[in-house]
Formats: C-alpha cells, structure tokens, sequence
C-alpha cells in the first residue's frame, strides 16, 4: 500500500513538473512573439517618423527657395 502511495505521488510530482516546464516555455514563446511583434511595430513607426522628417526638410527648403 505504502509503495503505491509512492509511486502514485511520484508520478503526480513527475506530471506537475513536466506541466510546470512546458509552461514556462510556452511563456517564453509568448513572450518572444510579443517581443517581435513590438519590434515590427517599432520598425514601421520609426520608417514613418523618418518619412515625416523627409516631408518637413523638402517643405522647409521649398519655402526657403519661394
């Protein structure tokens, strides 16, 4: 009785980590995909600031040469 009890806690340990474990790595997963989401946020937002700088410059000299 008492080596069932054993070995039944020893597989419940065993399947709460192996949950814990592929937990985590989901996380970490979710987390790198968030990651690289931002990233390609972040990307076009500083292609359009930088487009919207290039509009000022050609703006700013076509007033000048007016």
């Amino acid at each position: 009785m008492t080596a069932d009890l054993l070995d039944a806690a020893q597989a419940g340990l065993s399947l709460i980590t192996a949950a814990g474990v592929g937990g985590i790595w989901f996380r970490l997963g979710m987390a790198l995909a968030k990651t690289e989401i931002l990233e390609s946020r972040m990307s076009a937002v500083e292609d359009r600031l930088a487009s919207i700088q290039n509009e000022r410059n050609f703006h700013a000299q076509s007033n000048v040469a007016a």
